[in-house]
Parts: structure tokens; C-alpha cells; sequence
């Protein structure tokens, strides 16, 4: 039999998803070397105006690593600062806590990973009060505005003396947005398009500078090879998207399970039970029952995976190349049959 190279040239996700590709900023964590760590940097540097009060937004999405760090530093001319931050309390959990100078406000919301949340900073100078909202959770606290006229405002690490922080959260941030009073948009960084380490805003052009970045659309832009075995015989391939991983079939006897994140795979061979067609990729992934299917639309018969017992339920296999193939979406498998197909021959 042919040998065949099986090459996975798969988009470098970094933990991002598909639903991801809108762009965004993904920061290197604390877990990374204090060198390499990110920090962008709203209005180039520049202080942003508040007297007549301003709200930050923007886009959050926690990454399920080891949650500590900052996550955003609001700086005031008068050496106050307004801080988003993910600590721990004496029982190592985890939880975000906004806090104003020494003061802290936690939030009582459970950890939500890799989903994008709503955050925002309401800036009142004249009522001397913030309100912050974080998902659906919304506070509003007293803050001493005495002599505040801007703000500086920073993601990830600080370098601004006094106010330095090296400890950065597993977070992406992407939708950064300065309103008024009337919540008209000043700024918005989508934090997509970008120039090397410069996103510029689509308002007034003005640049929001990055160290260390790495731009979630760029993982959409080119691909990477994260994979690459060679196997004897027709290889067949399918996705499992309740895990994140795929399935390479080998025969019906062995079968390789490859996650695209971690880039490690393992095999599971001598593998009992016969697949319903070794021709061609008539392989697919149940999400609804969650299982791993081997179809014959010739036969009109199915093999179904036990990972319990790393058998196949099938006893025969079709040998014979199939009348069709490519099948390009199947809606469901209901004992034999194969419901709602479109094929080409």
C-alpha cells in the first residue's frame, strides 16, 4: 500500500477559537518571562480628558490558565489609581476585584473562561463616583476626584513610575472603546488591523501602542504545520468539537488522537471490532451523542467507537470503493440509516 504523508497544517490558536477571529490582543501572562510579557498602551501614552466624565470599555475574554495578574490600570494626574484584577484569598481561589487606590471591591462572580465579557468604567469627576460593570455585575463606588483632569491608561504591565506592574492575567482584550458623557464613541480600538506594535483607533487615527503582542487575527492569516506523521494505507479523518481534538484512523485497528493546542497526540492500538468502510474518509464525530462514527452509505451501515472498551462495534468491513464520496454534511446516524445527505459522486 502507498505510503501517505498525513500533514495537519492547522491555524496556531493559542487557546483561541474559531469564533475568535475578529480580532483582539492576547497577552502573555505572568506565567511568561517579565521580558516578554504584553502591555498596550491607550492614545499613545497620551493623557485621555475626563472632566466631563468618561467611560472605558472593552472586551474580555479569561483564558483558563493560572488566573492572577492585572488586567487594566487607570492612572489619574493626581496619582490615583483605578485597577481590574484577578487575585486569590487564603483558600487559593480565584476571583476579579476592581480596586481604587488601596481599597479593594471584589466580585462575586464565578471564573468564566475563554468567552468574551463585557467590562466597562463609568468615570463620574463632577459626582465623584465610578460605577464599574463587569458582565451583568455592576457597582458603583465613591472616588475622590479632587483635581483629576486626565487619565493614562494601561493593559497588562505598567512601566509608569510609582505605578509599575509585571504581574499580568492569562486574559485577550479586544473592542476597546472611550465614550463622554453621552456615550458618544472619542476612541475605539478594534485591535485588529495593526501596524507591527500599533492599532490605530477609528475615530480620530490615534495610536494605542503594544509591547510584546501577538494579534489574534494573525493566527487567522497564515498557516502553521503543527503536525505531521506517516502512515501506511487510507488515513481517515474527523473532529471532535466537544474536546478540541482529532481523530486519525488508521485500519481498524489503530487510531491517533492529536489536540491541535498542545500539539501532543497519543495512540490507541490493537483496537478490537471492524470500521464499516476503510475506503475513502467515511469517518464523522457525533456531537450529539458523542461518539465517534465509521459509515458505509453503500451498505447503509454504521461502526461506533467505545473508547471504554477500545472497540469497534462493527464485525464487517466494507472493502469495496464507494458509489459516492466526499459526503459534506450529515445531520444525524439513527440505528442504520443515514438521514439528510449531500453527496457528490
Amino acid at each position: 500500500m502507498k505510503k501517505l504523508f498525513v500533514i495537519f497544517c492547522l491555524l496556531c490558536s493559542i487557546s483561541v477559537y474559531s469564533s475568535d477571529i475578529n480580532g483582539g490582543l492576547f497577552f502573555r501572562s505572568h506565567q511568561q518571562p517579565g521580558t516578554i510579557r504584553t502591555r498596550l498602551v491607550l492614545n499613545g501614552g497620551k493623557p485621555i480628558k475626563i472632566e466631563n466624565g468618561r467611560t472605558i470599555s472593552f472586551d474580555l475574554m479569561l483564558r483558563k490558565e493560572i488566573v492572577w495578574g492585572y488586567v487594566v490600570r487607570i492612572i489619574t494626574n493626581t496619582q490615583k489609581n483605578i485597577d481590574l484584577v484577578y487575585l486569590a484569598n487564603k483558600k487559593n481561589d480565584r476571583y476579579p476585584a476592581w480596586i481604587l487606590n488601596e481599597s479593594q471591591h471584589p466580585i462575586t462572580q464565578d471564573l468564566t473562561y475563554n468567552k468574551w465579557i463585557p467590562i466597562s468604567v463609568k468615570l463620574m469627576p463632577k459626582d465623584n463616583k465610578i460605577t464599574f460593570s463587569f458582565g451583568s455585575i455592576q457597582s458603583t463606588q465613591s472616588f475622590d476626584f479632587s483635581g483629576c483632569k486626565n487619565v493614562t491608561i494601561h493593559f497588562g504591565t505598567s512601566g509608569i513610575k510609582n505605578f509599575q506592574v509585571g504581574d499580568v492575567a492569562p486574559i485577550n482584550i479586544k473592542n476597546v472603546r472611550v465614550l463622554d458623557n453621552k456615550d458618544n464613541e472619542i476612541y475605539h480600538w478594534e485591535l485588529k488591523q495593526h501596524a507591527d506594535s500599533i492599532c490605530y483607533d477609528l475615530i480620530k487615527q490615534c495610536p494605542a501602542i503594544t509591547e510584546n503582542p501577538i494579534w489574534l487575527i494573525d493566527n487567522h492569516s497564515s498557516w502553521d504545520q503543527l503536525y505531521k506523521q506517516k502512515i501506511k494505507g487510507n488515513p481517515q479523518i474527523t473532529y471532535n468539537s466537544d474536546k478540541n481534538l482529532f481523530y486519525i484512523i488508521n485500519g481498524s485497528n489503530q487510531l491517533t488522537v492529536l489536540n491541535p493546542i498542545t500539539q501532543k497526540s497519543y495512540s490507541i492500538d490493537n483496537i478490537k471490532g471492524k470500521l464499516a468502510s476503510e475506503k475513502n474518509n467515511q469517518i464523522t464525530y457525533d456531537p450529539y451523542n458523542h461518539r465517534l462514527i465509521s459509515y458505509s452509505l453503500d451498505q447503509k451501515s454504521i461502526s461506533v467507537f467505545s473508547s471504554e472498551n477500545n472497540s469497534w462495534s462493527g464485525t464487517f468491513t466494507n472493502g469495496m470503493d464507494p458509489a459516492y464520496i466526499h459526503p459534506v454534511y450529515i445531520n444525524s446516524l439513527v440505528g442504520k440509516k443515514i438521514k439528510n445527505r449531500s453527496l457528490s459522486k
